[in-house]
Protein backbone atom coordinates (compact mmCIF):
# COMPACT_ATOMS: atom_id res chain seq x y z
CA UNK A 1 0.00 0.00 0.00
CA UNK A 2 2.90 2.42 1.35
CA UNK A 3 4.21 1.64 -2.59
CA UNK A 4 1.63 2.53 -4.48
CA UNK A 5 0.87 5.84 -2.76
CA UNK A 6 4.66 6.50 -2.84
CA UNK A 7 4.36 5.69 -6.84
CA UNK A 8 1.36 7.73 -7.19
CA UNK A 9 2.81 10.95 -5.43
CA UNK A 10 6.16 10.34 -7.60
CA UNK A 11 3.93 10.35 -10.47
CA UNK A 12 2.36 13.71 -9.80
CA UNK A 13 5.19 15.10 -8.58
CA UNK A 14 7.05 14.14 -12.02
CA UNK A 15 3.94 15.56 -13.95
CA UNK A 16 4.08 19.16 -12.11
CA UNK A 17 7.62 19.05 -12.45
CA UNK A 18 7.59 18.72 -16.69
CA UNK A 19 4.42 21.07 -16.96
CA UNK A 20 6.00 23.71 -15.09
CA UNK A 21 9.70 23.41 -17.22
CA UNK A 22 7.30 23.03 -20.35
CA UNK A 23 5.81 26.58 -19.42
CA UNK A 24 9.19 28.25 -18.33
CA UNK A 25 10.87 26.64 -21.75
CA UNK A 26 7.71 28.17 -23.84
CA UNK A 27 8.10 31.58 -22.14
CA UNK A 28 11.74 31.68 -22.39
CA UNK A 29 11.65 30.56 -26.04
CA UNK A 30 9.37 33.55 -26.67
CA UNK A 31 11.28 36.41 -25.12
CA UNK A 32 14.74 34.93 -26.82
CA UNK A 33 12.33 35.15 -30.18
CA UNK A 34 11.13 38.56 -29.60
CA UNK A 35 14.75 39.97 -28.49
CA UNK A 36 16.03 38.19 -31.54
CA UNK A 37 13.13 39.90 -34.06
CA UNK A 38 14.34 43.15 -32.76
CA UNK A 39 17.63 42.90 -32.62
CA UNK A 40 17.83 42.00 -36.24
CA UNK A 41 15.46 44.90 -36.86
CA UNK A 42 17.97 47.16 -35.63
CA UNK A 43 20.77 45.53 -37.09
CA UNK A 44 18.49 45.81 -40.89
CA UNK A 45 18.18 49.48 -39.66
CA UNK A 46 21.49 50.34 -39.40
CA UNK A 47 23.24 48.87 -41.97
CA UNK A 48 20.56 50.43 -43.97
CA UNK A 49 21.66 54.09 -42.76
CA UNK A 50 25.48 53.02 -43.73
CA UNK A 51 26.57 50.72 -46.16
CA UNK A 52 30.13 49.95 -44.99
CA UNK A 53 28.10 49.23 -41.83
CA UNK A 54 29.48 50.59 -38.15
CA UNK A 55 33.24 51.13 -39.06
CA UNK A 56 32.70 53.44 -42.39
CA UNK A 57 34.95 56.04 -41.25
CA UNK A 58 37.53 53.70 -41.23
CA UNK A 59 37.08 52.13 -44.96
CA UNK A 60 36.56 55.72 -45.91
CA UNK A 61 40.09 56.54 -44.17
CA UNK A 62 42.22 53.97 -43.26
CA UNK A 63 44.51 55.22 -41.15
CA UNK A 64 41.85 57.11 -38.69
Amino acid sequence: MELLVAMVLAALLSLTAFTFLQQTWSSHHHLVESYWRSSSVLLDHIRSAHPYGLDKRRRINPTF
